[in-house]
């Protein structure tokens, strides 16, 4: 790596034939340093699809407060409230953090196991935000949401 020298790295699959790395990104988390890898395929044509837009290939979705989103057939799906679950484990970890002197081995412990559950709660949110989306994408070609600002009237700041 430049600037940094040898890494040693777990790699969880191997790099496919024909794939050449583009770009690089380490990024540190409560429970390690982590590498992703850009890839680019030369073989792969380039092309894009047209969808022309209809009323049985389309769905349209709206963001809320209530509900994490309601879709145009009338369904909706419930903000799955992560946070609010782990604020018990939350509440005795930070208790324990707070006991600890600062500085120490035992405060640095303390302050790991908080980041960590952070980051299972962190965790947990991107993967419901993964599986949401991909279900949406299995039910419709083109997707629509609602423009927030317009809805507003246009008195959102950005």
């Amino acid at each position: 790596m430049p600037k940094i020298g040898k890494v040693k790295l777990i790699q969880h699959r191997p790099i496919p034939e024909g794939f050449q790395i583009k770009t690089v990104t380490i990024s540190r988390k409560a429970d390690g340093y982590y590498v992703t890898l850009s890839l680019e395929n030369k073989s792969v044509p380039q092309f894009t699809t047209e969808v022309k837009p209809t009323s049985e290939n389309t769905l349209g979705i709206d963001m809320g407060l209530k509900d994490f989103l309601l879709t145009s057939n009338g369904e909706s799906v419930p903000i799955p409230q992560y946070y609010r679950k782990s604020q018990k484990r939350l509440k005795t970890l930070q208790k324990r953090l707070s006991r600890k002197n600062k500085g120490s081995k035992r405060w640095l412990k303390a302050l790991l196991a908080v980041a960590k559950q952070h980051k299972k709660v962190a965790d947990k949110r991107k993967d419901f935000h993964f599986k949401t989306a991909n279900e949406l994408l299995s039910k419709a070609e083109a997707i629509a949401h609602v423009d927030a600002e317009r809805r507003a009237g246009g008195k959102l700041k950005h």
